[in-house]
């Protein structure tokens, strides 16, 4: 295939686009800490309500008895007049570890609607886990998720199941 002639030609090869990510972490003891940023560029340049960039910090703290995190971020986009430029976003949740191998995981989380200004995303999500071994355990869980505080009617509620294993 060759690739369009013009720079400014909409994407239509993966060479077209280019993603770029950077982290940096920190755990010592029972503290841990992460930030990172994410750039996307694509040849052309972007269109209405393209993701930009990212950067988001988190933070942990295990306390033995409880273990607390929390996440806020800022997502950028190539907003409109009626869509947003920024969405800021945070969640903070906890996990409990009882008896040997059970858990449970809670948190809630806040993020603006991309695209719609007035609307923000609620979502609330708990979680039950049984540790089989140190690489594997089946988790049910809950979740409850406003789509849009801007927009009724638009509650998701969601119930599952799963397993996880660490190869």
């Amino acid at each position: 295939d060759t690739p369009p002639a013009s720079p400014t030609a909409p994407v239509r090869f993966e060479s077209d686009w280019r993603a770029y990510d950077v982290g940096l972490n920190y755990d010592q003891g029972p503290f841990s800490a992460g930030l990172g940023y994410s750039k996307d560029d694509k040849r052309g340049g972007l269109v209405a309500n393209d993701f930009n960039d990212k950067v988001q910090l988190a933070v942990g703290y295990n306390f033995t008895v409880v273990n607390t995190y929390a996440v806020v971020g800022r997502d950028r986009y190539a907003g409109t007049g009626t869509t947003r430029s920024q969405v800021r976003y945070w969640l903070a949740g906890f996990t409990v570890p009882f008896g040997t191998a059970h858990q449970i995981t809670a948190n809630y989380m806040e993020r603006d609607v991309q695209t719609d200004r007035a609307g923000r995303l609620k979502k609330f999500q708990i979680g039950y886990g049984y540790n089989l071994s140190k690489r594997t355990m089946p988790y049910v869980f809950f979740d409850r998720e406003d789509l849009n505080s801007n927009v009724r009617g638009n509650r998701v509620t969601t119930y599952g199941a799963g397993i996880k294993h660490l190869f």
